[in-house]
């Protein structure tokens, strides 16, 4: 697939092609307002600038019908054939923190990685994780925002292949990116991409709201909410680690001038 616009302005393209029937049925805050716009553009520029590996198509569009996907070969969920490529993961998530610095909306700092998780832990237990990550995390970083009460962007390096999101303090994981780097799951540079920027842009615009409970996990921005649940064998270990309260996570945008996006209602 050939990009010829950057999602964000495909996203909203989109919304506008839709019927005023349609439309009524969008979630509130669905379109990206102007200053979202500047921001991934410019956010965009610095990536640009600086990147080392070019875009590559997604391996498994059907070429019958564009934007369908095919399904992987067998093979290809055991092959990682340019495990190079996802450093674009990184430097994407490098354009993001230069941008924000830059605008003077955080300043970054070094965090020491937290132990992995061999088994979960209570979430008193220490390096201010509230359940330790699975992977080990060679680096970790973290943005804090200058306005009081925002949600810092804590970045967890994995090598030069991954970077775990996460937010809040206790710290909270949002998403690994990739989470899968075998031929199977390549969907493309866009998608990869786009990942990233639907990951830490909730953090930084001020729309993100998570709640982590022993059962699931509910993550919601502007215009989307998932939740992650769990069997009752893993609900009970997150239980010994968790208790049975609630830990929710929001903040206000890092801009002051910002309008506040407000989360869809979760999943």
């Amino acid at each position: 697939m050939t990009v010829d616009r950057p999602w964000w302005h495909a996203h909203n393209a989109g919304l506008e092609a839709l019927s005023a029937e349609d439309r009524q049925w969008l979630p509130e805050d669905a379109a990206l307002p102007t200053h979202v716009l500047d921001l991934l553009d410019a956010v965009e520029a610095r990536f640009a600038a600086a990147r080392t590996v070019a875009d590559w198509a997604d391996p498994h569009e059907d070429p019958a019908a564009p934007g369908e996907h095919a399904e992987p070969r067998k093979e290809e969920y055991s092959r990682v054939s340019h495990p190079e490529r996802h450093v674009v993961v990184g430097e994407r998530v490098q354009a993001w923190v230069d941008e924000l610095v830059g605008r003077g909306l955080g300043d970054l700092e070094d965090a020491l990685p937290p132990r992995p998780a061999g088994r979960l832990e209570p979430s008193g237990s220490g390096d201010g994780w509230l359940l330790r990550p699975h992977l080990e995390l060679d680096r970790v970083l973290v943005l804090r925002p200058r306005r009081e009460s925002a949600l810092p962007l804590v970045l967890g390096l994995v090598g030069a292949d991954a970077v775990v999101v996460a937010t809040g303090m206790p710290v909270v994981e949002l998403r690994l990116v990739p989470d899968c780097g075998c031929d199977a799951c390549d969907s493309g540079s866009a998608a990869l991409l786009q990942e990233v920027d639907e990951t830490v842009l909730p953090v930084v615009d001020g729309s993100l709201r998570v709640r982590v409970t022993a059962e699931r996990e509910q993550v919601a921005g502007a215009g989307s909410a998932r939740t992650a649940s769990w069997p009752r064998p893993q609900t009970r270990a997150r239980r010994r680690a968790l208790g049975r309260g609630a830990h929710e996570h929001a903040g206000p945008p890092w801009d002051p001038a910002w309008p506040v996006r407000r989360p869809s209602p979760f999943a």
